[in-house]
């Protein structure tokens, strides 16, 4: 497995646009390089944003929501989350500078609505959340 520096991920970090961050947690475990956004969407729970590479090299935007259980101090979801292919284009490699460019479009009130668009995952087991 190739290892970042703390000093690369800031790098990454600086280049991305609208508070988007290198996940670090899953390039150590899926060695992917993907960048997350979380939003707050009310005092129990938030949305969390992931931005990578689906299977055919497109562009890809995954959201799960979380519920903060304050009694316990942690977050919890449900289900398989939301997947939408934001641009059809296969790419060659799975580059983090094509994830740092989309950055800047994908401002907070542009991530809700690609939200409210979406729907949520049903792949026969889980039973979807009308909205969220």
């Amino acid at each position: 497995m190739q290892m970042m520096t703390q000093q690369q991920v800031q790098e990454i970090n600086n280049k991305c646009k609208n508070e988007w961050k290198f996940n670090t947690t899953y390039y150590i475990y899926h060695q992917e390089k993907t960048l997350t956004k979380r939003i707050i969407t009310d005092d129990e729970s938030y949305l969390e944003f992931q931005l990578g590479y689906n299977s055919q090299n497109q562009i890809q935007l995954r959201i799960s929501k979380y519920y903060t259980q304050k009694h316990i101090g942690t977050a919890t979801s449900e289900g398989m989350g939301k997947s939408k292919v934001l641009e059809e284009t296969s790419y060659k490699r799975k580059g983090i500078n094509n994830l740092i460019i989309k950055t800047q479009s994908l401002t907070d009130e542009e991530l809700l609505k690609i939200n409210n668009e979406t729907k949520v995952i049903d792949n026969g087991i889980f039973v979807p959340s009308p909205v969220f």
